[in-house]
């Protein structure tokens, strides 16, 4: 079971949110960075997945025989631990201790020439609308010696009914998590209604920094993805990241391009090792360290 998906968490989450206020120091945003990032795909051969500068993210017909969605990108949002900078965020610290109003996942989408659009989506051979989605991270321990705490990017991939994997049809690890915490660590790597944690959403026009679709967009994008930090499930995984190694999350669509490949319909996003583009980040809003202890904000 993964350490962010406990109910017993989840309610003493939902217990402590009132006591934030009371308690709470000055609050400020922190921008957190990307440790972490693979394209999560079995036949992502080379460059190795951890240190491509995309991730392609598309979904496969769910009679293919591949996981529905198929191609994912997996990363790790981590705190920084240096006192004195502004984004400064301890960890190791009580889970319930960490306060925010809100949370924003970032990831910018390379340049190109792409026909999907959020506005008017498309829907695949599921009869899903495309949505470019976002879930917490699981990892089947079950399955190998793995926990969140201990995923590196270059794990291997573990999963799928492919040739490339042993033994064959063995379920995705790790895997995008259901929002529903009695689900814990159900994978919905092949629920096809599943609820995402967040949808991303691109600035629509013809500026810089924005998308039109079925245009040569010549500059790096990004695509928000706003948390509901209300959700219990939610705001307990961002507090459990906090105080251990960070923040993992899976990055899916429901795009189904005709090769399962580059396609107009296929989102690609940059990853860390992108030169050209920014790398993923989460924003944390009206972060604070609640505490009935005056000399805590020594360590803001």
């Amino acid at each position: 079971m993964s350490r962010r998906s406990t109910p017993q968490r989840i309610a003493l989450s939902a217990i402590c949110l009132g006591a934030f206020a009371a308690s709470a120091s000055a609050q400020m945003d922190k921008e957190l960075p990307c440790t972490a990032d693979r394209w999560h795909y079995p036949f992502a051969f080379s460059p190795p997945p951890a240190t491509r500068p995309t991730a392609t993210l598309f979904a496969a017909p769910p009679a293919s025989g591949f996981d529905y969605r198929d191609g994912q990108m997996l990363l790790r949002i981590s705190p920084i631990t240096t006192p004195g900078d502004p984004n400064y965020v301890p960890d190791g610290g009580d889970p319930t201790r960490y306060g925010f109003t809100g949370a924003r996942l970032i990831i910018y989408h390379t340049p190109g020439n792409y026909s999907w659009d959020t506005r008017t989506p498309v829907l695949n051979s599921s009869g899903q609308p495309f949505a470019i989605e976002l879930w917490g991270m699981g990892v089947d321990s079950d399955l190998a010696p793995l926990t969140p705490d201990t995923w590196l990017e270059t794990t291997a991939f573990q999963g799928q009914s492919s040739g490339v994997v042993s033994p064959p049809g063995q379920r995705r690890n790790p895997h995008p998590l259901h929002i529903d915490p009695a689900a814990t660590d159900t994978n919905v790597s092949n629920d096809t209604t599943a609820v995402p944690w967040a949808i991303g959403l691109p600035v629509y026009g013809t500026g810089v920094g924005e998308y039109e679709p079925n245009t040569a967009v010549a500059d790096p994008f990004p695509l928000t993805f706003t948390l509901d930090v209300n959700n219990p499930r939610i705001r307990t995984y961002i507090q459990e990241g906090l105080a251990s190694s960070g923040i993992e999350f899976v990055v899916t669509s429901t795009g189904e391009p005709a090769g399962m490949g580059a396609d107009p319909i296929t989102p690609v996003v940059a990853t860390r090792e992108n030169t050209t583009a920014p790398a993923p980040m989460l924003v944390l809003e009206g972060f604070t360290l609640p505490s009935s202890v005056d000399s805590w904000s020594l360590y803001q």
